[in-house]
């Protein structure tokens, strides 16, 4: 059943109008390129390896409760949640979709925050009115995430159109000046591209990482643009990489991805850009880190990665 429509007080028009105002300010203020991270929602592969306890548990009692995270002491635990033919390109769970939905909305209305490493720190202080642009990632997980974030699927659409994007949606709530603000009306449309340089490691024998068909893809989501992927078939994905005892990816290869990315990102004219991608990725890109399954990222809240000028 489609939501109602909140009800604007001019009060609250007003309030929001201010913020974006103050968002604005800030972002006027700053040098360089601003990149606003975000990890997909929860999906099936995380929900089984989140299960590991109870699905393990003797095992993980026999070899030290102490290492149960150690994916690479528990060849099992990885074998059961990321390499089976029933985890190829894993969708969102549930309440990964109420991830997304729930960021979109406070990113919205205001009140999402910026995360570090300890957890939420300031209001974000850019709109999401003023992004220019959107990347992702084109694993399915990643495409419903950004579709939830930033776009409200079950709001009320022409018959033959899409679902409205949460821009759109709010210029044309506040279309009226209120409290003296003239509303915003520049263009709406904000490019989505999604890149396979930005998928999840491994890209050797885990199965959530192979992506479908550019082709499916582009049928599936046709507000994103599948132009730029490297081929209609997923080629970076193997069932097994050659020079590692475990035919995963090497860190090495990772590393060279995200290192393009940045270079990738350092040549487009866009100065505000949304990513959303994957853990082990982003913690690369953020923190050069690699594996670290006790301190992943948080999945639907918002990182920034600062670019110079």
């Amino acid at each position: 059943m489609p939501r109602a429509p909140v009800s604007l007080t001019c009060s609250a028009v007003a309030g929001s109008l201010a913020l974006l105002a103050r968002q604005r300010a800030w972002v006027a203020r700053q040098d360089g390129k601003h990149v606003y991270v975000i990890r997909h929602g929860t999906a099936v592969h995380n929900v089984r390896f989140g299960r590991k306890d109870e699905v393990f548990r003797d095992l993980i009692e026999k070899r030290g409760r102490e290492n149960r995270d150690n994916r690479w002491l528990f060849p099992e635990i990885e074998e059961w949640a990321y390499i089976r033919r029933r985890t190829v390109d894993t969708e969102l769970v549930e309440s990964g979709v109420h991830e997304a939905r729930q960021l979109g909305e406070a990113w919205m209305g205001g009140r999402a925050r910026i995360h570090d490493r300890q957890g939420a720190t300031e209001v974000a202080p850019l709109a999401m009115n003023d992004i220019d642009l959107i990347v992702t990632s084109p694993l399915t997980r990643t495409l419903q995430t950004t579709m939830e974030v930033f776009f409200v699927r079950d709001a009320p659409q022409r018959a033959g159109s899409g679902p409205a994007a949460r821009w759109q949606r709010s210029r044309s709530e506040s279309s009226r000046p209120q409290g003296g603000l003239q509303a915003d009306t520049e263009a709406a449309d904000k490019p989505i591209i999604a890149l396979d340089m930005i998928k999840e490691w491994s890209q050797g024998r885990h199965t959530p990482n192979l992506r479908k068909d550019r082709s499916r893809l582009a049928q599936a989501y046709p507000a994103v643009d599948f132009a730029h992927l490297d081929s209609d078939r997923d080629q970076m994905w193997r069932s097994h990489w050659g020079g590692d005892p475990n035919g995963l990816e090497p860190r090495a290869h990772l590393e060279a991805r995200v290192a393009r990315f940045k270079q990738w990102l350092a040549k487009r004219p866009e100065r505000n850009i949304a990513v959303v991608s994957h853990g082990t990725f982003l913690g690369n890109l953020l923190f050069g880190t690699f594996i670290e399954d006790t301190n992943d990222l948080a999945h639907c809240k918002i990182y920034r990665f600062e670019m110079g000028a």
